[in-house]
């Protein structure tokens, strides 16, 4: 199955995303860049490497991943944002002000960071920090509004407000 890329608001560059005709409302993912608005999901195999608007951030996308870059329009003050729906992203992110949202928590990082966020069907969000440092704003009930991720830490975050923090696993060669 193919990775398909679909505009969420029609534009002059992606109005033929938007037609009604089955065969013309998604189209395949071969540009390298998510246009502000797009829609991408990926197949059950498939593995995708894109790029975010405005060079926001590069991501390795793995199967069955559903995510939207952000209607956020240039020359606006808005910082670029991806929406993550659910699935597995390796983010690496490219400017500082760049918001990934997902359905628990809203993630901001400085440039160089790289972290793998998952999301899965019930909205269980793993945020595992490889480099860098992640502030994680959290959008359940909880102590804390914050949370800071470094090198080697992981969070796990519940629909039910449960929070775990921990370490990464490294394996051994």
């Amino acid at each position: 199955m193919k990775s398909t890329v679909q505009s969420a608001t029609p534009t002059p560059e992606t109005s033929k995303a938007q037609s009604t005709s089955p065969q013309e409302a998604e189209r395949p993912a071969e540009e390298n860049v998510l246009q502000p608005g797009e829609q991408m999901k990926t197949g059950d195999t498939e593995q995708k490497e894109i790029s975010l608007p405005g060079n926001a951030g590069h991501l390795q996308v793995e199967p069955n991943t559903e995510l939207q870059a952000a209607d956020t329009h240039p020359g606006t003050d808005a910082p670029p944002r991806m929406e993550m729906r659910m699935g597995n992203v390796m983010v690496n992110v490219q400017d500082p002000t760049l918001e990934v949202n997902a359905p628990l928590a809203t993630l901001t990082a400085p440039e160089g960071t790289q972290y793998k966020l998952q999301v899965v069907l019930n909205a269980t969000t793993t945020i595992s920090v490889t480099k860098g440092t992640v502030w994680v704003k959290l959008k359940v009930a909880s102590e804390k509004e914050y949370l800071v991720l470094g090198p080697g830490e992981t969070l796990r975050i519940e629909p039910s407000g449960k929070i775990t923090q921990g370490k990464l696993e490294t394996t051994e060669e």
